[in-house]
């Protein structure tokens, strides 16, 4: 690991950091990370769920989306731009973001599920006669 910048006290948590942290190919751990602090991570390359009950669950829940989406787009209520893939990707990219807002205190909680609606409907929405554009 190395430590990019802040200081973060786990014991009294308070604090922060950045580090980076790399695990050579093919290590593979049945240990999870467990900590009391708020902690993202971004994968470069590579799977951090290895366990397969975990990637079932994450599976289930991702597959009536994806119907969900594809039915849409069958229907013509979203564009097809791009493969189903690449909607349910940025569908999962705007939750992310509204999720981590919500945490850090930027966003409403109320607000998070329109401004995800609306920036979806704006990225992939076919407008009808009728529907509005804007939120007000």
């Amino acid at each position: 690991q190395k430590i990019l910048s802040g200081a973060l006290d786990e014991k009294g948590k308070r604090g922060s950091r950045t580090r980076l942290l790399k695990f050579d190919p093919g290590v593979y751990t049945t240990e999870p990370f467990v900590h009391t602090y708020w902690e993202e991570v971004l994968l470069v390359t590579g799977d951090l769920i290895g366990d397969p009950e975990v990637a079932a669950a994450e599976a289930s829940v991702d597959a009536p989306i994806r119907r969900v989406l594809e039915a849409a787009a069958a229907a013509g209520v979203v564009r097809g731009a791009g493969p189903s893939a690449w909607r349910f990707r940025v569908l999962e990219a705007l939750l992310y973001a509204a999720w981590t807002g919500v945490a850090a205190g930027e966003l409403a909680r109320l607000d998070a599920p329109g401004l995800v609606r609306d920036a979806f409907r704006r990225g992939f929405g076919v407008d009808t006669p009728g529907t509005p554009t804007e939120t007000p």
